[in-house]
């Protein structure tokens, strides 16, 4: 296994960070326009309680325009751009389950290449009541064929464990899962 790892390593590092690179993108927008609504909020609270304590109306008009073209300007760019990611990211969400597919193809080949057949492959750790080697195996299996909508009996058993689970798992007989398996797997990054 180790040696089939360094030869799929450029191809599944690659596959791994496109697969989350808009959700890293989004998770850093999200970051930065919160970071942007607590300046925008604290700035109006000093101008409000340099009018009402101290009663200077002048320090309080000038936070409050520096806050109004400053913090809350860009705060609203910043939600504008978020909600620009988050449009894409639901565009992109085939093409993001087609690499994760690809991701799993990868390993599911290291199982073979390896150990030959699923059964005499080394069972792993279990997620969600199925073991390692079955979520790679079955997930593979159902990346790849759910559009034929009638999934192997082996695709089947792991799916409906797996959507007592997360019902995220539920719809495994018309759309790819790929993505959702990689998430359940932790493998949001090669390591």
């Amino acid at each position: 296994m180790k040696t089939w790892l360094g030869e799929t390593e450029h191809a599944m590092r690659s596959t791994i960070n496109l697969v989350w690179a808009e959700h890293a993108a989004v998770a850093e927008a999200i970051s930065k326009l919160a970071n942007l609504e607590a300046a925008t909020e604290h700035g109006y609270r000093q101008s409000e309680a340099y009018t009402e304590d101290l009663d200077d109306e002048g320090l309080a008009t000038a936070i409050y325009w520096e806050t109004y073209f400053g913090a809350d300007k860009e705060r609203h760019y910043a939600a504008t751009a978020l909600d620009a990611l988050k449009a894409t990211q639901e565009v992109r969400s085939a093409s993001r389950a087609a690499l994760a597919g690809t991701a799993l193809q990868i390993a599911k080949q290291g199982i073979s290449a390896v150990h030959g057949k699923l059964d005499a492959s080394p069972d792993g750790r279990g997620e969600a009541g199925v073991l390692l080697k079955d979520l790679i195996w079955q997930g593979r299996n159902q990346a790849m064929h759910w559009e034929e909508g009638k999934p192997h009996k082996a695709v089947e058993i792991c799916f409906e464990t797996l959507r007592v689970f997360d019902s995220a798992f539920t719809d495994y007989t018309t759309r790819s899962l790929a993505f959702e398996i990689l998430g359940l797997l932790g493998w949001n990054d090669y390591a």
